[in-house]
């Protein structure tokens, strides 16, 4: 059994940032995941819907398809949700995709097609609080309950 000096150390010693800054990478796949789901129901970060709406030949192209011309995804081939990316800076999470598309659907729907909304975030918060608090149990060697 660890003394009261030893707990002290170990939760003194404790690099919140470090803990925080691992579990963000470890869990970006979820980040991209949840932007790419916010996408594909047609919602941007900050809530609103993706706009402006597709260009007629567009909409005939989505519903040859199958899919629904009246809710603006970005997705067509796939390409630009599977380079998509999330790095993990110092003060903030950068998500973008690396395909040659990105910039041209910024500059057409805005740079909120890129981040987490509320729920997003909620969400993101709920599935990876059990990374954080093992990385936190791990560092100070104690059981959080």
């Amino acid at each position: 059994m660890a003394t009261i000096r030893k707990v002290l150390n170990r939760i003194q010693s404790l690099d919140i940032n470090r803990e925080v800054k691992i579990t963000l990478g470890e869990t970006r796949e979820t980040i991209l995941d949840l932007n790419r789901d916010q996408m594909i129901h047609g919602r941007r970060a900050d809530e609103s819907d993706i706009t402006p709406e597709y260009k007629y030949f567009t909409r005939l192209a989505k519903i040859d398809k199958g899919r629904n011309p009246d809710v603006v995804t970005l997705y067509d081939t796939g390409e630009f949700y599977a380079k998509m990316f999330a790095d993990i800076g110092s003060d903030e999470i950068e998500i973008d995709s690396i395909d040659c598309k990105s910039n041209d659907l910024k500059e057409k729907y805005g740079e909120d097609i890129f981040g987490l909304s509320n729920d997003s975030m909620e969400a993101y918060l709920i599935e990876i609080f059990p990374v954080f608090k093992e990385k936190i149990e791990d560092a100070t060697k104690l059981e959080m309950k």
